[in-house]
């Protein structure tokens, strides 16, 4: 009996791109759109739903076996899509996620398969940590970053305000020697002849690689918003720590204006730069892994897509997982070709020169 993947929020940019990639595979799929009538096909067929409708959403992770979601703000609907899919025992992939859902699902997590931070930042960050830190038979540290030069979506800039707000990481922050220390440096890098100036960030993402691997160092650097898009970031956060009642569109919509602002007229892009150190045969050697892509949407997109293709295929024991724990970078550099990427493995030995590797 062939298997139903259901995607929530399947006219979105990832969950449209996602179907794309499932189908290519000629997966069949479920998915739903919100307000504007999406035709169907063969391998996918579409029906009209509002995730806030509880009936209809009970009625449509029914009928799936696995179900992804990408309809909004993970903090806002996460938890609730969650439960109504382990009520039927259907697994559940969420492109954001993070700590603050698995807090949130504790006390149900051996009842079902959550699997989060299947997207783009955290996700294939994950995957690239992984690999890195696997690379060697000893690894001693790990340093990354991240540049975009989107706009990024509605719901991206809700998503990031409230997962910030429950703890998305550490800013001006590193860890070293089994501990967490401020650090308040900042490095700069170019990147298509425009440099950018970013600041320690310890994601929990990297603190748990980190830990997971006995690193002696790992750093997280991300670029500095202006100061009109972290201000009223911040001011956002401050009213809902405060218990605040705030209707944010129209901080959101601001906050759209000024990336439009910041980022003007041109190709966009996104770019991920992870490298490590470590010791192989008792010799001490680096690994250096960077993606690039026009949209990060299409990175979450694979990263959700080749998750949910892993969870099918494989057995996997009830639990909250990471997409990291679920999948292998090798798996998505196999169709490389099919997808929107770019990559590079630049490798050395101490004293040499780097040179480029395939996986």
């Amino acid at each position: 009996m062939e298997k139903i993947i259901g995607i929530l929020g399947g006219s979105g940019q990832i969950g449209k791109r996602c179907i794309d990639i499932l189908k290519q595979k000629n997966y069949s799929i479920l998915a739903t759109y919100n307000q504007n009538y999406v035709p169907g096909d063969k391998n996918c067929r579409y029906m009209k739903l509002e995730v806030s409708d509880i009936d209809a959403l009970r009625e449509f992770i029914k009928k799936c076996d696995i179900i992804l979601n990408c309809a909004g703000a993970s903090f806002i609907n996460g938890e609730n899509i969650a439960r109504i899919a382990s009520d039927f025992g259907v697994p559940y992939i969420d492109p954001s996620g993070e700590s603050f859902l698995e807090d949130r699902l504790e006390d149900i997590k051996n009842k079902n398969l959550f699997i989060l931070s299947a997207g783009y930042f955290p996700g294939l960050t994950g995957l690239m940590l992984k690999y890195v830190a696997e690379h060697f038979e000893v690894p001693l540290m790990i340093e990354g970053f991240n540049i975009s030069n989107e706009v990024p979506s509605y719901s991206a800039i809700e998503d990031f305000i409230l997962t910030n707000l429950s703890g998305f990481g550490k800013s001006l922050s590193s860890y070293i020697d089994g501990e967490v220390i401020n650090n308040n440096c900042y490095k700069t890098e170019e990147y298509k002849n425009k440099k950018y100036k970013m600041y320690n960030y310890l994601t929990n993402e990297i603190l748990r690689v980190a830990k997971k691997y006995n690193l002696k160092q790992a750093n997280w650097y991300n670029c500095s918003f202006s100061s009109e898009i972290l201000s009223k970031m911040q001011m956002i956060v401050q009213k809902m720590q405060q218990n605040i009642y705030i209707d944010n569109k129209k901080d959101i919509d601001e906050i759209l204006n000024y990336f439009k602002k910041e980022v003007g007229i041109g190709k966009t892009y996104s770019y991920l730069n992870i490298c490590g150190r470590g010791r192989i045969n008792g010799r001490t050697s680096s690994v250096e892994i960077s993606i690039d892509s026009s949209s990060s949407s299409e990175m979450s997109a694979i990263v959700l897509g080749y998750t949910a293709m892993s969870i099918l295929e494989n057995t996997f024991k009830n639990g909250i997982y990471y997409a990291m724990d679920i999948i292998k970078i090798d798996r998505i550099i196999q169709d490389i070709d099919s997808l929107n990427i770019n990559y590079s493995i630049n490798e050395k030995f101490e004293g040499e020169n780097y040179y480029e590797s395939e996986l």
